[in-house]
């Protein structure tokens, strides 16, 4: 690249003392500008690719905060989700409003090629995961599985709370929450049904892909940045990457 620079300088100072370019020397000028803007623009798409991901982390983190008080307010309970029910004022992302100084600000991924679409339509970028804010019910109304008590995970660092919403999900309200239950039935392609685990990356998720990552929030707060190659060899083990650790 240095050598193109001087090139191009040493193009301005023959110019100076002709006064005036040559057809030639115009073309190399162009040609070299060309170059550079060829180097440079690859560069110029990672770093803002780095800067939405790092925007994305942010707003996961605040909506990390935001569960952790509104479960202080609520017995230690996760907020709920539209499962069951049509209710939507009980969906997670309307009832942390109150905890979140401006929670439109922060519930759309700039990564999300529907972000516009699911600010409209109150939805969000991030999905929660079922097993902390959906409890399993049998069909009598009994509770036989949960963990909604943010306070009694036996491991909170490993626990996810939100994924980053499939692309292919409705930027609707009610789509607020995976079936994450489902998944070791429904392998790779349920998990895709639900979670976009290369959002921040290039390409499809696929066996063969090195790259996409996702984030994901953990029950501690913290959050991760996920390889979904490594995340789809483990759910190809028979994982349930969702579930809570025993």
């Amino acid at each position: 690249m240095g050598c193109l620079i001087a090139i191009g300088l040493q193009l301005l100072s023959s110019k100076n003392a002709r006064r005036a370019f040559t057809l030639i020397e115009l073309l190399v000028v162009i040609a070299i500008i060309a170059v550079l803007a060829g180097l440079l623009l690859p560069a110029l798409a990672k770093a803002q690719s780095k800067a939405r991901a790092a925007s994305c982390m942010s707003g996961l983190h605040q909506l990390g905060l935001a569960i952790q008080m509104y479960a202080d307010d609520h017995g230690g309970y996760f907020p709920e989700t539209t499962h069951g029910t049509s209710a939507t004022n009980r969906s997670w992302i309307f009832t942390l409003r109150p905890y979140v100084g401006n929670v439109d600000a922060i519930r759309a991924c700039p990564s999300d090629p529907l972000r516009k679409a699911r600010l409209t339509n109150q939805a969000a970028s991030y999905i929660p995961n079922e097993y902390v804010m959906v409890d399993l019910i049998n069909p009598f109304g009994g509770v036989t599985e949960s963990f909604r008590r943010m306070d009694t995970l036996r491991n909170p660092t490993d626990t996810i709370t939100l994924f980053e919403v499939a692309t292919d999900k409705e930027p609707s309200l009610s789509s607020d929450h995976t079936h994450s239950r489902n998944w070791v039935q429904g392998g790779w392609d349920a998990v895709l049904a639900d979670i976009q685990p290369d959002r921040h990356g290039n390409g499809p998720a696929s066996p063969r892909h090195d790259g996409g990552r996702a984030n994901q929030l953990m029950a501690c707060g913290h959050v991760s940045s996920v390889s979904a190659t490594l995340l789809k060899a483990r759910v190809d083990r028979g994982e349930n990457i969702a579930r809570p650790p025993d």
